[in-house]
């Protein structure tokens, strides 16, 4: 049976996704993306139709498969499913601080912000542009090397920790009871 998570044609298919969909659907989409993201880094000259446009693309992409598996984390709790999102999160965390910090795609927003189409476009692109180079800069693209590795580690913990938050609310939740035994 095929991976549910990568079926783009459709919905989620919530009951046909299994923890064991996770890890793989993760690891296809973040190869994908990044093949495709060393190809943008090289475009001669960056517009909206060649580059932002495929960017956003690429991260709906990676949302498409991690929304259905984070909403199911939240709902759908059983420790392979744990397990499973834990690793997935991990991957994503770095990827995005990868990409976050990466000077070439980093560059190519500024030449597009900078180009003659970009007083063109819709203030809604012009947003998409800004609110990007604005994520770069809070990735740390413009932090040392040193800095930026020990960026990706923080960010690397933050994940974890937000991670164990979410699991000891979720168990702490589902640990409580109050038995009421006096009817008035």
């Amino acid at each position: 049976m095929p991976n549910p998570l990568i079926n783009f044609d459709q919905l989620p298919r919530f009951r046909a996704i299994a923890a064991q969909h996770v890890v793989p659907a993760v690891e296809w989409v973040l190869a994908e993306s990044r093949q495709n993201i060393l190809l943008l880094s090289e475009i001669k000259d960056p517009d909206w139709q060649n580059f932002a446009l495929p960017m956003e693309d690429i991260d709906e992409r990676i949302n498409r498969i991690w929304s259905p598996v984070a909403h199911l984390n939240s709902v759908q709790d059983s420790d392979q499913l744990r397990t499973a999102y834990q690793q997935g999160l991990e991957m994503l965390t770095e990827y995005h601080s990868e990409v976050g910090q990466n000077q070439a795609i980093f560059t190519q927003y500024k030449r597009l912000k900078a180009s003659a189409e970009f007083d063109s476009l819709s203030r809604a692109r012009k947003k998409i542009i800004d609110n990007n180079l604005l994520d770069f800069v809070l990735s740390g693209a413009d932090l040392s090397n040193n800095d930026q590795l020990r960026f990706r580690k923080i960010n690397q913990e933050l994940s974890r920790l937000s991670t164990l938050f979410e699991r000891n609310l979720m168990d702490a939740t589902q640990a409580w009871s109050l038995l009421v035994i006096d009817k008035s």
